[in-house]
C-alpha cells in the first residue's frame, strides 16, 4: 500500500485579523493558486489515487477539493476523517486498515500531525527523524503492513514548488 500525505495549502494565518475559529480558516487565493500547480505536478508523476481522506478543517477539505478537481479522476472521492483532526494521535485512519494493499491513499492534514505519523510510520516510534513538510507539500510511504508502524519506507517527499516546477 502506498500512502500519499499531503499538508494543506497555505490558508490564512492565525492572528489578531482572524476572527474566526482555527477550524474555519479558509486558504488564501495564494495558497489555492499555489496548490492548483503543484496538483498538476503530482497528476504529471502519474499518480492515481484510491481514496483521499481529508481532515474535517476547512483549509484540508478545500485543498481535498482542489486535488481532485486537479487530478480529474473518475470515481475518486473524498472521505472527511476525524483521525486527521491537528490534534488526533498519529494514527492511521481506521478507514485505510482496509484498504486493499494495491491502493494508493492520501491524507491530507495538518502539521505537526502529519510529521508525527509519518515517523511513527516509517520507525515505529514517536521520535528519531526530523524533517518538515511544508504547505502543499507531499510525501509518500511504502507500507508492508498498516496495522504494524515502523515497516514503512519512505518513496518521495516534494515540497509545494518542487511539484510546481514539474507541472
Amino acid at each position: 500500500m502506498k500512502i500519499m500525505l499531503i499538508r494543506h495549502a497555505g490558508a490564512e494565518p492565525m492572528s489578531e485579523q482572524w476572527e474566526g475559529r482555527d477550524d474555519e480558516r479558509p486558504l488564501t487565493q495564494v495558497g489555492i493558486r499555489r496548490f492548483r500547480r503543484a496538483v498538476k505536478g503530482i497528476r504529471r508523476l502519474g499518480l492515481a489515487p484510491t481514496v483521499v481522506l481529508t481532515s474535517p478543517l476547512v483549509r484540508a477539505r478545500h485543498s481535498a477539493s482542489w486535488l481532485l478537481a486537479g487530478l480529474r479522476q473518475s470515481g475518486l472521492s473524498v472521505v472527511v476523517s476525524e483521525s486527521l483532526r491537528p490534534d488526533a494521535p498519529p494514527e492511521l485512519p481506521p478507514e485505510v486498515m482496509d484498504m486493499p494493499s494495491d491502493s494508493l491513499v492520501v491524507l491530507i492534514g495538518h502539521n505537526p500531525h502529519l510529521q508525527h505519523l509519518a515517523v511513527r510510520l516509517l520507525l515505529g516510534r514517536d521520535e528519531g527523524l526530523r524533517f518538515n513538510l511544508k504547505k502543499g507539500g507531499m510525501m509518500i510511504l511504502d507500507i508492508d503492513d498498516p496495522s504494524k508502524p515502523g515497516t514503512a519506507t519512505l518513496s518521495c517527499l516534494m515540497t509545494q514548488r518542487q511539484l510546481r516546477h514539474i507541472s
